[in-house]
Order: C-alpha cells, then sequence, then structure tokens
C-alpha cells in the first residue's frame, strides 16, 4: 500500500470538486484497534495516511465502514 507516497500526487492532479477515493483504511477493524504483531507497520501506514487527510487543509475527508473502510477526500481548492 503506497497511499501515503502517492498522495501528493493523486492531489497534483485532482481538480478543486475533484473527488479521491481510498479503500481499504480500516483493515479488518485493525486500524481502529490492535493489529496483530506481523501487521502492525502496514497499520501504522494506513494510521498515518488517514492522519495526512484529515489535516490537510485542501481536502475534506469522510471515511465510509463500507467493508474494510473507504475514504472518500474532496479537494476543496
Amino acid at each position: 500500500m503506497q497511499y501515503r507516497r502517492d498522495l501528493p500526487d493523486c492531489k497534483r492532479l485532482l481538480r478543486a470538486g475533484g473527488v479521491l477515493l481510498s479503500d481499504d483504511v480500516l483493515l479488518f477493524g485493525w486500524v481502529q484497534g490492535e493489529p496483530p504483531k506481523k501487521r502492525r507497520m502496514l497499520v501504522e501506514h494506513i494510521r498515518e495516511y488517514l492522519r495526512m487527510l484529515e489535516e490537510d487543509p485542501e481536502l475534506k475527508t469522510e471515511i465510509l465502514p463500507i467493508a474494510e473502510g473507504l475514504a472518500v477526500s474532496e479537494k476543496l481548492r
């Protein structure tokens, strides 16, 4: 999962009003809870990505608990 690495390019290509969808951001509930030992680094990367989305002033993001989680981010400007 390279969401963190790809976010700047996605934002650059996205026009104002465009929508960025990020799939599997809750990952079996591990992102909100305690992941298995061998998945902790992956979960930490997803948590960091979600923080990046939520703290970005150019994006408005909602996390939908659909399947393994869907982040819906609208580019505001």
